[in-house]
């Protein structure tokens, strides 16, 4: 009986938890400018480092063979 009371209150501090949280989260605000610039140089430099992996790899599977 113990063992489901213990459930029991996980799962509702859980919830109760989940609530409080989404209430009490900051809200989203939109990414300023410098940001979105940043973000897309990391997607350049993350394209860029592929490039060099894929090549690394044909390289590397060129010299298994």
């Amino acid at each position: 009986m113990n063992n489901r009371s213990f459930i029991k209150g996980i799962l509702a501090g859980s919830i109760i938890g989940t609530v409080l949280g989404m209430f009490t989260a900051p809200q989203r605000k939109p990414f300023p400018e410098s940001a979105q610039k940043m973000i897309g140089q990391t997607q350049h430099l993350q394209s860029k480092a592929k490039r060099v992996l894929k090549g690394i790899n044909k390289g590397v599977s060129e010299m298994m063979k």
